[in-house]
């Protein structure tokens, strides 16, 4: 398998949309980490990532709450939510993944359908949180590869 081929768990048959980034290993745990690491270290880092990146979203969209007692699936945790999106972190390979997912509602079509609208702005700020915080993130490519957004690329595009 390749880099950037995480998914996060939304049904094929789902008009729910998703978007997600990938954060590596090294960027948050730091360089040749697997040597210098104690199991102690890597839970205090990625608890200190997703505290960081739950305190950004909370500050920036007040709807969001808190929630880290609920698993999406056996790899994906939810770590905060709204009435429309959640916000999960997936410690994948040799990458954090992070996305933003619109929630599913059978009943109320219009729900989601206001829940994929609002996503881009989500997913806009997990791009920002990403650069402004570690500086670069990849985004998926293709099925099997993923490509790397730096800052410097990102303010070239903006200018």
């Amino acid at each position: 398998m390749g880099r950037g081929n995480y998914i996060p768990p939304v049904s094929c048959y789902s008009s729910a949309d998703y978007d997600c980034i990938y954060v590596d290993d090294e960027l948050v745990y730091g360089e040749e980490h697997w040597e210098k690491c104690s199991q102690a270290d890597y839970y205090y880092l990625y608890e200190d990532f997703k505290e960081t990146l739950i305190d950004s979203f909370l500050r920036r969209f007040p709807s969001f709450v808190r929630n880290d007692a609920e698993w999406l699936d056996n790899q994906t945790k939810i770590v905060a939510e709204n009435e429309l999106c959640m916000l999960t972190v997936c410690d994948y390979d040799t990458y954090l993944a992070v996305s933003v997912i619109a929630k599913e509602d059978d009943y109320n079509e219009g729900l989601v359908n206001l829940a994929n609208r609002h996503l881009q702005a989500y997913a806009d700020h997990l791009k920002k949180f990403a650069l402004d915080t570690y500086g670069e993130y990849r985004i998926r490519a293709t099925a099997w590869t993923s490509t790397t957004v730096r800052r410097e690329d990102a303010k070239q595009e903006v200018a």
